[in-house]
């Protein structure tokens, strides 16, 4: 009798632990956790200014100065739950400046590139959707992302995210310059300061160069001054390279008498710069 007492008692508290487990830990995987069926999701887009369709992956545009692109991002309740306490944010990557009071629905905070949304609940089926414009402040790659995390009513955190790139070319412009300006032919050498002159012209100012990007065979000048070196009116530049610091093998050398060297920079209004003038071939550089 005695031992018929201990049996059920065990078996009581075993299934009261089971009880309190099954409640405290249920089984199956969480929203969270389930990648095929989660209770929401987040979508970011992109397009350049406000132009063409909206794009899901991202975009490929020219640097303009002053132009930007604009931001979609959607957060929509897919589940049977209300989502609660949500923290929609986005992080604008190095590149990209958020044009203040842009967006349809103005971010709570703003810290810096960081912008943040905050939604007390989303009922089911529902969606929440802002609109913003970044504008472009250089070129190359940049991946802008966006996330949200959330509570449902268990009390289980559930969190997002998507991404948009965004590839920003430099436009080119070709420029006029001169190797050895007033000297033909342009034979130089390892042993001597190399004056460079850029033209100016009714297209193009030297005014805009951003002479801290200007690279000659992957040497920097070392001087510069300005004056009209080709007497047509406008104000040129003509900047001064130590051979001993440039990069020979850079030159293209496309045989005798066709081979050159390029000089190249970056202008304030977005363009990448591109010079080239002819030099004579290797065998003739000391």
């Amino acid at each position: 009798m005695v031992f018929k007492k201990t049996k059920i008692r065990t078996i009581s508290y075993l299934l009261v632990i089971v009880l309190c487990f099954t409640y405290l830990f249920p089984t199956g995987i969480s929203d969270a956790e389930n990648k095929n069926n989660p209770s929401a999701i987040i979508e970011k887009y992109v397009k350049y200014n406000c132009e063409g369709p909206w794009e899901d992956e991202g975009i490929s545009v020219e640097f303009n100065t002053g132009e930007y692109v604009s931001f979609k991002l959607v957060l929509s309740n897919i589940d049977d739950v209300i989502l609660h306490n949500i923290e929609i944010i986005d992080v604008l990557p190095e590149g990209l400046s958020y044009i203040e009071e842009s967006a349809t629905i103005l971010p709570d905070i703003i810290n810096g590139n960081r912008l943040q949304w905050n939604v007390d609940y989303l009922a089911s089926g529902d969606s929440f959707v802002i609109q913003f414009k970044a504008s472009i402040d250089t070129f190359g790659f940049m991946n802008n992302r966006g996330y949200f995390k959330c509570s449902i009513c268990s009390g289980e955190m559930i969190k997002g995210k998507d991404t948009a790139f965004i590839r920003v070319v430099p436009r080119i412009k070709t420029i006029d310059i001169d190797i050895l300006p007033g000297i033909t032919p342009n034979i130089i050498n390892k042993y001597m300061i190399i004056p460079v002159s850029i033209f100016s012209n009714k297209d193009f100012s030297v005014d805009t160069i951003r002479m801290n990007t200007i690279t000659f065979l992957g040497g920097t000048p070392i001087r510069s001054y300005y004056s009209d070196v080709n007497g047509d009116g406008y104000v040129d530049v003509t900047l001064f390279f130590n051979a001993k610091s440039l990069d020979f093998d850079l030159i293209v050398d496309q045989g005798i008498h066709h081979s050159y060297a390029v000089l190249n920079a970056h202008s304030k209004t977005g363009y990448d710069l591109k010079g080239r003038d002819m030099v004579e071939n290797h065998p003739m550089f000391g």
